[in-house]
């Protein structure tokens, strides 16, 4: 058996072919394989590389899965080379750096519990080191098996957001939101946007945080001064207003306060120029300003579950809107001007008050769905036939009698949603919508149809 003294805590041992780690005398890990394979002509790939760990992500770095046979590297061989590499490690103050930090890490906290005051004195310095690096591999290694725990959570907030003015406003709305909820934030690189506790970075900025089902009362005024923020998800709370700071996120792009409390929003919303989805469902609005035809990048707006009955005439304004959801909600008509809406191709009424559909809906010739579901609409007009590039169309639990004729022109339809309603017919044209995938008639005591349309329709069709 060969052996090889590091230092006073740290001993190699090659044993049946198999290089193995003793701290204290005690195994502590068997080695694996030599992480990197660097040719002489690559060289020049790993200039600007700071570590083994992203050295290892370069291409033919990583030696995982390969032969020690098929590198011709002899169990001897392998086994100096590892002594080297933890001689230099050592050498070199245990900079984790060098070594991968699956192995670096775990060995510098062992070396910690047996005495090793030199690795006592730099652990958490080499921890904090590592979190500043921004390298999102060695930031979740460390996160995941639970090294941040060693900083306290100030500490911890600047090693990732650096140490300038903007990290400390960042700081101080972290700190303040941990405070309020009760618990702390984990830092992730896709964050959850209903049941999350997270936050997202980007070249040392806070660009997004998760909130939600924390019973968070309030939005400190300080999320204001967060001017890299992009993506926002407070759902699921008791939040009954918005700070009127929230105006200064001047890169907002998405807002999510689903499932609140929320009465009014406050006017500086106007501001939120770069703003693209905002859901505002389930909350308790009743009014929606004229402010909000200011949010001119608005894609998605999302009123579900609220207490409206108008929309301002301002809504026309939101020209890129390509979705609008009012379900659930007490509207009985709609401003003319949504027919400015050129590009939305999805508008859900649906559980509203509409006796007809409003007129300006069918100058939207872009719409793809329209769902007006459980309304009181009595009767179809043959404007509907303008609508060509409709696709779904929700009639259902209204109070239709007749279908008018031109809805057999809408060629592209291939759901048509009838159910419980009080038709008698269907007009026979609608034999030849040749995308219809789906016609449900259910719920119509009184309708009759031909045999014929029976019999064409028979794949598709969704009777009692």
């Amino acid at each position: 058996m060969k052996e090889f003294k590091v230092n006073d805590y740290i001993t190699l041992k090659l044993d049946d072919g198999r290089t193995s780690i003793y701290v204290n005398n005690e195994l502590f890990n068997q080695c694996k394989i030599l992480m990197i394979n660097i040719s002489i002509d690559k060289i020049s790939d790993y200039d600007e590389v700071l570590s083994i760990d992203e050295a290892a992500e370069l291409p033919d770095g990583s030696m995982e899965g390969r032969d020690r046979e098929l590198l011709e590297i002899t169990s001897e061989a392998e086994f100096w080379a590892h002594c080297s590499n933890l001689q230099v490690w050592a050498e070199y103050n245990y900079d984790t750096r060098l070594l991968h930090s699956s192995l670096s890490f775990p060995l510098l906290k062992k070396l910690t519990e047996v005495g090793d005051q030199y690795a006592k004195s730099v652990f958490r310095e080499e921890i904090a080191k590592r979190l500043e690096s921004g390298y999102w591999p060695v930031i979740e290694f460390l996160t995941q098996e639970g090294y941040i725990e060693y900083l306290n959570r100030e500490d911890y907030f600047y090693c990732i957001l650096g140490a300038d003015e903007q990290a400390e406003k960042e700081v101080k709305f972290l700190l303040e939101i941990e405070k309020l909820i009760g618990v702390n934030l984990d830092l992730e690189r896709k964050l959850e946007t209903e049941d999350g506790k997270d936050f997202k970075i980007e070249n040392n900025r806070i660009v997004g945080i998760s909130i939600g089902g924390y019973e968070l009362k309030i939005i400190p005024e300080s999320i204001g001064q967060l001017k890299y923020l992009k993506e926002i998800y407070f759902c699921y709370n008791i939040i009954q207003e918005l700070p009127s700071s929230i105006g200064n996120l001047e890169n907002l792009e998405v807002l999510d306060l689903s499932g609140n409390k929320i009465e009014f929003l406050p006017i500086s919303i106007r501001k939120l120029k770069s703003l693209k989805v905002l859901i505002l469902r389930n909350n308790n609005l009743k009014e929606i300003t004229d402010s909000f035809g200011n949010l001119k990048s608005l894609e998605v707006l999302n009123l579900k579950g609220n207490q409206l009955n108008t929309l301002p005439n301002s809504i026309g304004n939101l020209i890129n809107l390509r979705k609008l959801n009012l379900r659930d909600n007490a509207i009985a008509n709609m401003p003319e001007n949504i027919e400015s809406l050129k590009n939305l191709e999805i508008l859900d009424v649906s559980l509203n008050d509409f006796k007809e559909i409003p007129e300006a809906v069918y100058n939207i010739s872009s719409l793809k769905i329209l769902d007006i579901y459980k309304n009181k609409i009595e009767i179809l007009p043959p404007e509907i036939k303008i609508l060509t590039s409709l696709k779904e169309l929700d009639l259902g639990y209204n109070k239709l009698k007749t279908l008018p004729k031109s809805i057999c022109e809408l060629k592209s339809l291939e759901t048509l949603n009838l159910y419980k309603n009080e038709l008698e017919d269907l007009p026979f044209g609608i034999i030849n919508l040749n995308q219809l995938k789906e016609l449900d008639i259910r719920k119509n005591p009184r309708i009759m149809l031909s045999n014929e349309i029976k019999n064409k329709l028979k794949k598709i069709l969704l009777s009692d």
